[in-house]
This record gives C-alpha cells, sequence and structure tokens, in this order.
C-alpha cells in the first residue's frame, strides 16, 4: 500500500509532485509539508520499490528539494530507503538519490543559500546490491553552504556534514569499491573546503575547520586508514595520502596561519 501526505499551508504559493508507480511502487510513503511561499518538492518513487521512506518539511521560502528512491532490480532485496529533508531557511536546495536496500538520508538546511545533494546506492541495472550507506548534512551558520555526497556501489558506509559557516565546501566521495568508510566533516568559520576520498575499505576520516580560508583533502585509497585533520586559525593547506594499509595520521594546524603539510603513507 502506499500512502501519501500532503500539507501545504498558502495555498497557491508552492508546489508538491509525487512520482509512485501504482503497478510497481509498494509499501512506500511520501510526506510533504510546505507552509511558506515558492517551495517546490519534488518524490519519485517508482520503480520496483518496497519499504521506501521520504519526507519533506519547507518552513523557509523558496527552497527546492528533489528526492527519487527506487531498487536495483534483484530479487529478494527489500529496499526500505529513508529520506529527510527539512528546510526551515530560505533559497536552498537539496537533492537526494537512493537506489538498493537501506539507504539512510538526512538534510537538514536552516539559513539561506544552502545546497546539498546525496547518492547512494547502485545504478538501477539489476547488477549489484549495494546497502546500509547513510548520510547526514547539517547546513545552518551564515548560510550559502555547499555539501556533495558520493555513496554510489558503495556497502556500509557512513558520512557526517556538519556546516555551521559561511561559504563552506565539502565533497565526500565513497563510492566504487569503498565499504565500511566513516567521514565527518565540521566546518565552522568562513569559506572551508573539505575534499574526503575513500575507496578503500575500513577507513575512519575526521575533519574539523575553524577560523576561515582553510582547506583540507584526504585520500585514503589503502584499506583500515586513519585520518584527522583539525584546522584554525586562517589560511592553512593539509592534505594526506593513504595508499597503503594500516596507517594513521594526524595533522593539527589549529593554532597555525597559511601553514601547508603533506602527507603520503
Amino acid at each position: 500500500m502506499k500512502k501519501l501526505i500532503v500539507s501545504v499551508g498558502l495555498s497557491g504559493a508552492a508546489m508538491a509532485q509525487i512520482i509512485a508507480a501504482p503497478a510497481m511502487a509498494d509499501d512506500s510513503t511520501s510526506t510533504v509539508i510546505q507552509s511558506n511561499t515558492g517551495n517546490e518538492a519534488m518524490v519519485d518513487q517508482t520503480g520496483s520499490l518496497d519499504g521506501a521512506s521520504s519526507l519533506i518539511d519547507q518552513s523557509g521560502a523558496n527552497n527546492l528539494a528533489n528526492v527519487t528512491q527506487s531498487d536495483s532490480g534483484l530479487a529478494g532485496v527489500t529496499p526500505t530507503n529513508t529520506s529527510e529533508i527539512f528546510q526551515t531557511g530560505n533559497n536552498n536546495q537539496a537533492y537526494v538519490i537512493q537506489n538498493d536496500s537501506a539507504q539512510s538520508s538526512y538534510i537538514e538546511q536552516s539559513t539561506d543559500g544552502n545546497f546539498a545533494e546525496v547518492q547512494q546506492g547502485f545504478v538501477n541495472d539489476g547488477s549489484q546490491d549495494t546497502s546500509n550507506n547513510m548520510s547526514r548534512v547539517i547546513q545552518a551558520g551564515g548560510g550559502n553552504n555547499t555539501a556533495y555526497v558520493d555513496q554510489i556501489e558503495a556497502d556500509n558506509v557512513e558520512s557526517f556534514v556538519e556546516q555551521l559557516g559561511t561559504n563552506q565546501i565539502a565533497m565526500v566521495n565513497q563510492s566504487i569499491v569503498g565499504d565500511f568508510d566513516h567521514s565527518d566533516v565540521d566546518q565552522f568559520g568562513d569559506n572551508q573546503f573539505a575534499e574526503v576520498l575513500q575507496p578503500g575499505d575500513f577507513n575512519d576520516s575526521f575533519v574539523t575547520q575553524t577560523g576561515a580560508d582553510n582547506r583540507a583533502h584526504v585520500l585514503q585509497s589503502g584499506n583500515d586508514n586513519y585520518s584527522r585533520i583539525d584546522q584554525g586559525m586562517s589560511g592553512n593547506f593539509a592534505r594526506v595520502d593513504q595508499l597503503t594499509d594500516g596507517n594513521t595520521s594526524t595533522v593539527n594546524q589549529v593554532m597555525s596561519t597559511n601553514g601547508t603539510v603533506n602527507v603520503t603513507q
């Protein structure tokens, strides 16, 4: 049984579009709540989909939310994908694409001008099952933050992005062959940039940026690696490449200005 709940607080001021194919989508739930002007929500739950859940709550103005949920086409796979988007700020955009089973995405945009994109699972060709991926994006602070999370073709990966400043960019890529990876990016202050690539397995990455104008790059193509980067003040650059297995790296630039660190393991 498909369930659709739409609540629009201001008639004619917002738009909700829901797609759920009756012949193929079962036990899926979509809830859209709009209580301000100029909001747009689109939910596509087509495909051989069971147990998908989507919640979009737009209490700010002029926001866009787009959710697509489908499965891999593999027999015996129950997707049970969940997506939650909360837009209390204005002029925000959130995009979520979920394939396969047990994908979880949470996006919260409480300030203005933020952008978030999350992709989870495998392409819908029935060739592979990818499951148990989780993404959480919090965008607050001064606004105009950008977050990209790519968990395509991955299993059991986690990504946490928290942007509490202004003009932050976070890019997390856990796709292709990465399994059981964990990434945590926390950005405070202004004009921070963080990029985390985890094509290996069982890797942990932690990036914390305070101050302003700091850049952090992490590549974990090996397995069982640990990386931690802490940046404060301003103008710092850190790059950590963990190409082999079982490495540990800790970079502390909290009290540094215009510092540069390059680590290769």
